[in-house]
């Protein structure tokens, strides 16, 4: 059966799963396998069978067009407070990860987690409702093309149309302009699953859960995105190599 076949045909079921709440994660005919990632010079690097790539968090990290806002926000509030809320911020984020994780794998989630992304979690269920036909969570990717490599938390249906799903929390409501680092990694995933599997995906989903109760859903078009994450990886290659092959460095 064709991957287009096996998205678009539901038997009794999968319907019957579906109304459960229970999702389905596809057995597709390929296979990409996990990466190793390791520390080097302060930036994440994955270790691909083409050779090592930068991470594309830590790419867009280093850009100091996404280095103002941070900056201005540790001056402000101080650093002992700004790497205490850093810290717990991470610590939220990460657990907040791995109970989608879980949920999403049809998995019974450990009490072991934290009131407050519990609760977080709790709040996004109704959008992360919205999520089936899933390709994979976690995935390693990598590109060739763009010299660089990530983990994408969720490709699946969103609202019936696949796409590249992130996660997140925040504090407060974010602005769309003050997140399109999210929207660029996203682009990035995306190419680098084409060129992996060949399947184009152009839908881009943003899942924030907020700290105040909320839950915010951003939509883009990969299309959108393609120039300016080209633009990035230019003004990157002056101030850190992308991707360390196994004969040279590019």
């Amino acid at each position: 059966m064709s991957i287009l076949q096996k998205v678009h045909s539901f038997s009794e079921e999968n319907k019957l799963n579906q109304a459960k709440l229970n999702f389905i994660l596809l057995d597709l005919p390929f296979r990409i396998p996990d990466l190793t990632a390791k520390f080097v010079g302060g930036r994440r690097v994955y270790e691909t069978p083409d050779g090592e790539f930068t991470s594309i968090t830590s790419l867009l990290g280093s850009l100091p067009r996404f280095k103002i806002g941070i900056n201005k926000w540790r001056q402000r509030i101080g650093k002992q407070a700004a790497d205490f809320e850093s810290k717990r911020c991470l610590t939220r984020g990460t657990q907040f990860h791995k109970i989608c994780e879980c949920y999403l794998s049809n998995k019974m989630i450990p009490d072991s987690f934290d009131t407050l992304p519990m609760t977080m979690f709790n709040n996004t269920k109704e959008q992360l409702g919205k999520i089936n036909l899933i390709h994979g969570l976690e995935k390693s990717l990598w590109s060739k093309e763009l010299g660089v490599a990530g983990t994408s938390d969720c490709i699946g249906n969103f609202s019936n149309v696949l796409s590249i799903i992130d996660f997140k929390t925040s504090t407060k409501p974010k602005n769309k302009s003050w997140i399109t680092k999210y929207f660029l990694q996203e682009c990035a995933y995306s190419l680098m699953y084409k060129e992996r599997t060949g399947i184009d995906i152009t839908n881009l989903v943003t899942i924030f859960a907020v700290e105040d109760g909320s839950t915010q859903v951003f939509i883009e078009n990969r299309d959108d995105w393609i120039e300016k994450l080209y633009d990035c990886l230019n003004e990157a290659s002056t101030l850190m190599p992308r991707c360390t092959m196994k004969t040279k460095v590019i």
